[in-house]
């Protein structure tokens, strides 16, 4: 598919284990179960420890739509723990 990286023709390309081992969290969450959950509950803690976000209960709809998306993933490491991972799209941000 577009966007995806090809293989041979089985699964087992060892490129494969290491590449594709990341996932949007609602995949991710089908995938882990509880322990996605708990992944995405400690990355989001850290967030708010870290005084990173600050939420916002009224907020004008040009702010809305102006707002960085945060984009969250879901990794398995090679100890098969999991591990949430998040960023901005900044991809609204003017250069």
């Amino acid at each position: 598919g577009r966007g995806q990286i090809q293989f041979p023709h089985n699964n087992t390309h060892p490129l494969k284990k290491i590449a594709m081992t990341q996932y949007y969290v609602k995949k991710g969450l089908r995938l882990f179960g509880q322990k996605g959950i708990d992944a995405v509950k400690a990355e989001v803690a850290q967030l708010d420890e870290m005084d990173v976000l600050e939420p916002i209960s009224d907020i004008t709809e040009t702010d809305r739509l102006s707002a960085l998306e945060y984009l969250m993933f879901l990794k398995e490491k090679r100890d098969g723990t999991i591990k949430g991972r998040g960023c901005a799209n900044g991809s609204k941000q003017q250069v």
